[in-house]
């Protein structure tokens, strides 16, 4: 049978059925196929036209097929709100959807016979138990069994009836058919108007004494504890009473006489007098539901997101400039540095100038305790130099160590390979003219192709031709490691390194050989464009501090990708190892947990808040991005990972991390979460535009690195923290 399908069931199914294109329920309609359909709890209504089911000989032409598949009608019942039904006296019966947006629908015609009393009796089947039809089908029995109500022919003064409704629209030619037949309306009630009963009742249920207490459905929500939501229920509660008894008052008739004939036969202002206080219940309800959630899971997600005292950017002055020079001058005037909130909130607000940069960052990393004075802070830089060249010292005797042993077994095996085959190359002849021995030839091959995990062979190695551009590559690449083999610090150290190999477990041995050769590749192309990074000898700085790391924890979780991009900027604005060593060391306490690759890691919890956050402050991105399957937010990874010093250029990462660094004193900790929504909402409208997916918004992100307004982002960012801040006030106010 037509539209009949597996999964489905087939609830009514009807030939010549006739649809009007335009609008008027008179003859000259298109016949076609209707039928209702039950999936689970939902009910769909098909009509095709009979020409498309069995194309007529005379339409041949495949543009004119083609203009009628827009008559096809594939209808959810759920977003019908009425159905308005026709009796003819020619015996011709025909029905009007009518839409929950207003919209109508073409009239349906059904033959003579019935047709409409089985289409409305199967609609009636397949909504319910969640839905029905208001009047409800055979509610009032005749003697002839109509399921329609009853016609009175007459009315006396006083009495209610229900009559026909005649339309009179001028110049319609269907006029005199409207004339002749009967109106009827039944509104199609859906699960929300008929469950408000059933979901007060499993939130509260009514005592003896007329007071309530929580049902089932109050449990799973934990903010209904409060008498607050408790009176905001008994006001709706009462506020739909007092609208019930007002209408009630409205629709009654003075005299008694009327009263009684009200009573008689007002069974119709009865049931719509249900409806409206239905409908008035399922609002208020519903609102009202929506609004604890929402406050609840506020309170559950995003309590500890701001800080409870946030100063303005006005009081006691204007932070829009930001730390400058004469204000930093004033600060220091006493040599200690005292004045913390107003620095911080001048840092917030308006960034720190870069002649200064060197100065602050230290206090607001935390390498320096506010209101230490001079002679302290000397002290502590003491200290901190003196165990920076400890850890400096201890791992560049074990790398010298490592490379003698590597070289000597590296001369071994070209020595038993030139015995065993004479016509292999010795590859002691392709040593430097100015250096005694050949690196190791795995680091080489390993840094001059970054990209890859393969190495080159030594053949190719030996092949390379010197007046190529890649040669060009590979002797920058020797000179660099040979920079790394003899400078690293502590070249004037005479310490006797014979059997300290064997002062160290074989494990922290090759996990230092693994570092170092991870470390290497990503010094050698770290930010190699700025003007910092093409001295060699700030690249050995960049390379020293990151060994002198992983060392001082002892090489687990060793060097990770991405290390590498947060001491850099610390060293071209301080450019003092020891004191980047020890500010990275600071700076790792909160964001080491991102490198962490465990199953629950500081990065699936940043992707948990700014979920939570994008589902509060921006419903409609959040919706976008569930559609999409995108709530993963894996875009943002590398964000979180580096404090997007990706996203923006060097300058505005500085003035980015200033902002940073002073909210998580003054503002929030998790400021990083507000600067990934401001920048994902700082684009909004062409990801809602574009309904971008995953792939397009990690492409777009990737082509727009480096090109942000930070600022823009910044200011939208404080925005946001201002925002949360005010609602989650509002709902710690109504909670307590």
């Amino acid at each position: 049978m037509l539209h009949q399908t597996a999964n489905s069931t087939l609830l009514f199914a009807k030939n010549n059925v006739t649809v009007h294109k335009d609008g008027k329920n008179c003859d000259g309609g298109i016949p076609g196929y209707l039928s209702l359909h039950q999936f689970n709890d939902q009910v769909i209504l098909k009509w095709t036209p009979n020409f498309l089911v069995s194309p007529h000989p005379d339409i041949q032409q495949e543009d004119e097929r083609s203009r009628n598949l827009d008559l096809v009608v594939s209808l959810d019942v759920r977003k019908i709100v009425s159905i308005h039904c026709h009796k003819r006296s020619d015996d011709l019966e025909g029905t009007q959807l009518i839409a929950q947006d207003g919209r109508q629908f073409p009239p349906l015609v059904f033959p003579p016979g019935g047709s409409l009393t089985s289409f409305l009796v199967s609609l009636e089947t397949g909504l319910l138990p969640h839905g029905r039809l208001s009047p409800p089908l055979w509610a009032r029995r005749t003697k002839h069994d109509s399921i329609f109500p009853t016609r009175r022919k007459s009315q006396r003064q006083g009495k209610i009836a229900l009559q026909p409704i005649d339309h009179v629209v001028p110049d319609d030619p269907c006029q005199e058919a409207r004339q002749s037949e009967n109106y009827y309306v039944f509104h199609v009630m859906h699960g929300l108007e008929t469950g408000v009963k059933a979901g007060l009742m499993e939130l509260y249920q009514p005592t003896t004494n007329g007071s309530f207490m929580k049902g089932p459905l109050a449990s799973e929500l934990g903010s209904l504890n409060s008498d607050s939501n408790l009176n905001s229920l008994h006001n709706i509660l009462a506020g739909v009473s007092m609208d019930s008894d007002n209408i009630s008052s409205e629709t009654s008739i003075g005299s008694p006489s009327e009263k009684s004939s009200v009573s008689s036969s007002g069974a119709p202002i009865q049931s719509a007098y249900e409806q409206i206080m239905h409908k008035i219940m399922s609002r208020a309800f519903y609102g009202w539901l929506g609004h604890v959630r929402h406050m609840t899971y506020l309170r559950k997600h995003l309590l500890d997101f701001v800080s409870d005292n946030i100063s303005p950017i006005d009081k006691p002055s204007d932070a829009s400039g930001g730390v400058t020079e004469e204000v930093w001058e004033t600060v220091l005037s006493r040599g200690d540095v005292r004045d913390k909130e107003e620095l911080l909130r001048l840092a917030y607000y308006g960034g720190i100038e870069p002649q200064i940069r060197a100065e602050v960052w230290p206090y607001l990393i935390g390498h320096y305790e506010f209101g230490l004075r001079p002679t302290e802070r000397a002290l502590h830089d003491a200290d901190v130099r003196a165990r920076y060249k400890l850890k400096l010292d201890e791992w560049t005797i074990l790398e010298r160590e490592i490379k003698k042993q590597t070289r000597k077994q590296k001369e071994t095996q070209t020595h038993d390979m030139d015995e065993a085959d004479g016509d292999v190359f010795n590859l002691s002849n392709y040593a430097s003219p100015d250096r005694d021995q050949s690196p190791p030839l795995e680091r080489i091959d390993s840094l001059s192709a970054p990209s890859t995990e393969t190495s080159l062979s030594p053949v190719c190695r030996i092949e390379v031709n010197r007046d190529s551009p890649d040669a060009t590559i590979m002797e920058e690449v020797d000179g660099l490691l040979e920079t790394f083999d003899g400078d690293s610090g502590c070249e004037d150290l005479e310490v006797d390194s014979s059997g300290i190999l064997q002062q160290y477990p074989d494990e922290v041995v090759g996990w230092l050989k693994n570092n170092i050769d991870r470390i290497d590749k990503d010094v050698i192309r770290c930010d190699r464009n700025h003007p910092y990074f093409m001295a060699t000898k700030n690249l050995v700085k960049l390379r020293n501090v990151l060994l002198s790391y992983v060392w001082d924890g002892r090489l687990n979780p060793g060097y990770i990708q991405g290390m590498c991009d947060i001491v850099a900027p610390l060293l071209i604005v301080l450019d003092d190892e020891a004191l980047v060593w020890d500010c990275f060391q600071i700076l790792m306490i909160t964001v080491a947990a991102n490198f962490n690759s465990s199953e629950h890691n500081q990065m699936d919890l940043n992707f948990s808040n700014l979920r939570a956050l994008l589902r509060v402050m921006d419903p409609d991105l959040h919706d976008l991005l569930q559609e999409q399957d995108c709530t993963h937010l894996y875009f943002t990874h590398r964000w979180f990972l580096i404090d997007f010093k990706r996203e923006f250029g060097y300058d505005e990462v500085f003035n980015a991390w200033d902002v940073i660094w002073a909210a998580a004193h003054c503002s929030s900790q998790h400021f990083r979460i507000f600067v990934a929504l401001a920048l994902l909402q700082q684009y909004k409208h062409l990801l809602l535009d574009n309904e971008m997916g995953f792939t397009d918004i990690t492409k777009f992100f990737n082509e727009m690195a480096e090109h942000h307004d930070v600022c823009a982002v910044l200011q939208r960012a404080r925005q946001l923290v201002g925002d949360l801040h005010k609602e989650l006030h509002s709902a710690c106010a109504q909670h307590t």
